[in-house]
């Protein structure tokens, strides 16, 4: 064997050691800025309404829940359309930093893979809340996210999403299970447990034999789940005061819901307290009290 092919097969050896040195490279952490939720406002282009999305990012998991309302100048009011209520849950990896344009400004991003979509992400600090914008799937021909190499290259600066403030009544606060206690029924006792994912609620009615306020006996289940979106503040009567509750938005596929959330966070273990659920935005509750009875935190 000459010199000369023995460099060449070193230099392929070194080659590989250093591929497979890259392969085992941990992935970037992720930025601390993003955890939290982030929400978008936007007339959809080729549909007359609105578009409202909501990011939750915790920890390397993204949730995206997207409700249409009737609206189309970006205020995302009226009804919601409950044959539409997207909700996509994605395990991010983070990879290295990319410098792009946002507007006229040179920004540094950064990228991201899932399972099903690869892109960038940027959040701008300057603005109050901060503003999250990602790459444009529709920018360049080709360039859509369906893959690494299709990773977009160019910044959504029209579609910000903003930062939304923490409160007793966001997805963070809200996570997982709330449950009545054995409510007396003559169709026959019941215990219900709201369970909160993210931005979705889902509903467990256990029904029992029983109508003394026992819930014993044979148990029947029903369940029922929704999209939400966690709207703004609005002031809401509970007993003989006020509180601040917030609007709450329900859809499902040919199902939407309009009510009111309010979380006592001084009682031991929490409250929540649900308004009537109304068929249409003009008949949601101003009352917390007379719709399901108080669920506690489990």
């Amino acid at each position: 064997m000459t010199l000369k092919t023995i460099a060449a097969v070193c230099a392929t050896m070194l080659l590989a050691a250093c591929v497979e040195e890259e392969e085992l490279q941990p992935p970037l952490p992720k930025p601390p800025s993003l955890e939290g939720a982030w929400t978008s406002c936007k007339t959809e282009d080729n549909m007359p309404q609105d578009e409202w999305e909501t990011f939750l990012f915790t920890g390397n998991e993204l949730q995206r829940v997207q409700l249409e309302y009737a609206s189309n100048d970006g205020s995302c009011t009226g009804a919601v359309h409950g044959s539409v209520a997207n909700v996509w849950d994605w395990n991010l990896t983070f990879g290295p930093d990319f410098v792009t344009t946002l507007g006229s400004q040179t920004v540094t991003a950064r990228t991201f893979d899932s399972e099903v979509h690869h892109n960038m992400l940027y959040v701008d600090a300057t603005p109050e809340p901060d503003v999250l914008y990602l790459g444009d799937p529709t920018a360049v021909p080709g360039l859509d996210g369906s893959t690494p190499d299709a990773r977009p290259t160019v910044l959504w600066d029209s579609r910000p999403y903003r930062r939304q403030a923490a409160s007793a009544i966001d997805a963070s606060a809200l996570a997982g299970n709330w449950a009545t206690g054995c409510v007396e029924n003559v169709a026959g006792d019941t215990i219900e447990v709201f369970t909160f994912l993210g931005h979705t609620l889902t509903v467990t009615r256990t029904t029992y034999e029983s109508m003394d306020a026992s819930c014993t006996g044979a148990a029947t289940p029903s369940t029922f789940a929704a999209a939400l979106a966690l709207r703004g503040p609005v002031v809401a009567t509970l007993g003989a005061g006020t509180v601040t509750a917030r609007q709450v938005d329900l859809a499902d596929d040919g199902f939407s819901g309009y009510t009111i959330m309010y979380v006592d966070t001084a009682a031991t273990p929490q409250v929540l307290y649900v308004g009537e659920l109304g068929a249409t935005p003009e008949t949601r509750p101003s009352v917390l009290g007379l719709g399901p009875p108080p669920h506690v935190r489990q």
